[in-house]
């Protein structure tokens, strides 16, 4: 079951109604379907990494400042460029030892890789997320 973070929702309700972008188009630049936005801000479900870093890029925030449902500051300036090496402490923290070691191991990896490895190691981080979450 997908985790459920109504903060989360409803500030992604707020910047696509303040955006000139409607819930389709959002929905494309983002690689998903409409109903999965729908979904992510009629109950709040959180995205996997990749798409929450796609989110949060469209908007011009960090992925852990649209997780926690709160828009940065005035005095803030949003981030110029989300990254999933911004919120492993988000993703990891209900996770077992073994996965969440791996985790941050495919975090490393992926930072320092090559451009055309990077998909291939954000699919295994979404596959030791899912799976051990299917373990619970």
């Amino acid at each position: 079951m997908a985790e459920k973070n109504k903060k989360f929702g409803e500030l992604l309700d707020r910047l696509i109604d303040k955006s000139n972008l409607s819930k389709r188009k959002v929905a494309e630049l983002a690689g998903i379907s409409p109903s999965a936005i729908g979904a992510y801000v009629n109950t709040g479900r959180v995205p996997e990494a990749t798409i929450l870093v796609k989110l949060a890029d469209l908007f011009g925030m960090t992925a852990k400042e649209l997780l926690s449902g709160k828009r940065p500051g005035r005095k803030s300036k949003p981030s110029k460029k989300s990254s999933i090496t911004e919120f492993p402490d988000i993703y990891t923290e209900s996770l077992p030892k073994k996965e969440r070691e791996c985790v941050e191991a495919l975090i490393t990896i992926l930072q320092k890789g090559k451009p055309e490895d990077k998909k291939t190691v954000q699919s295994l981080i979404n596959h030791v997320y899912k799976n051990s979450k299917k373990k619970k």
